[in-house]
């Protein structure tokens, strides 16, 4: 078990819904991808305009692109997340019955007012600051984040219900069931 996917940063818990979501819809790797290449060209045209104070017009083409993309990246994800929380508490509650966590989407939401109201700050830095990029999602227990506050033992808990979702969302999507490899599932947790 990955044991970063809840202390570590959010681009560890991107990448575990990304890895999930490429696995089982096209669209969303393609989506991700032309994201991915778009989010590039616009911070080359962010620090050519930081550094020469021209190109500013370039922005409105890119920011068009990663607004369509953005969007249908953060709403897969969304559902993937809501899949997660309605699902995970029923595989954690066979190993801990008193564990009951919430998936929280901290979302950095795309829009066309959001970029416009950004590009003075994105110019600045030379990058950009908002979209599905800078996503992550939290499990909240007893009203805190999990990665702060929950024992490993609680937290490997979680994991291996987050890996059972996983598997059985994957095995969902594609009619298929997946291999799941599992490697000392049972250290540091309780009996």
């Amino acid at each position: 078990l990955n044991m970063g996917l809840l202390t570590s940063s959010p681009s560890v818990r991107r990448r575990f819904l990304d890895d999930i979501l490429n696995q089982t819809d096209r669209s969303y790797k393609k989506a991700l991808r032309d994201y991915t290449k778009a989010r590039r060209q616009k911070n080359r045209v962010l620090e050519i305009v930081r550094e020469t104070g021209k190109g500013e017009m370039q922005l409105d083409y890119w920011n068009e692109k990663m607004f369509q993309l953005g969007s249908e990246i953060q709403e897969k994800r969304k559902h993937l997340i809501e899949y997660f929380g309605q699902n995970l508490n029923d595989k954690v509650e066979t190993m801990n019955s008193n564990l009951i966590a919430d998936v929280e989407y901290s979302i950095s939401p795309i829009s066309k007012e959001r970029l416009e109201v950004y590009k003075k700050k994105e110019v600045a830095a030379g990058t950009s600051l908002i979209g599905p990029h800078r996503d992550d999602f939290l499990l909240i227990y007893n009203n805190m984040n999990v990665g702060n506050y929950a024992s490993r033992g609680e937290q490997r808990t979680l994991i291996l219900g987050l890996k059972i979702c996983e598997f059985n969302y994957i095995e969902k999507s594609v009619g298929e069931s997946p291999i799941l490899l599992l490697d000392d599932i049972f250290s540091e947790l309780d009996e």
